[in-house]
């Protein structure tokens, strides 16, 4: 699979921000996506197989979760927000035993 360009990247984080505030049980449809984009954010550019082609590479990611026609934010997310803040942790641990010596 080919890594996101910088303009796949910026329209994988708008999917990931809308299917978040939407927050629709089981799931946002591609229509339901693209018309939140195209409201609260009206310059952006992405089109619908821009977004088809991210949310595709997303669900291989595990990114998103695909149930029907309805895409949901997947686990993977949860692990990296997990990560992310124990790496963190780790870091200001790290820091306070620098300043004790």
């Amino acid at each position: 699979m080919a890594p996101l360009s910088k303009d796949n990247k910026a329209a994988a984080r708008l999917v990931l921000t809308a299917i978040r505030n939407l927050n629709i049980d089981g799931g946002a449809s591609l229509k339901h996506i693209s018309s939140y984009i195209r409201e609260k954010y009206p310059q952006c550019q992405s089109n619908e197989s821009t977004l088809r082609k991210v949310i595709a590479k997303a669900v291989a990611f595990g990114a998103l979760k695909r149930v029907r026609n309805k895409y949901a934010l997947g686990d993977i997310l949860d692990h990296i927000v997990e990560a992310r803040r124990r790496r963190a942790k780790s870091k200001s641990k790290r820091r306070r035993r620098r300043q004790k010596h």
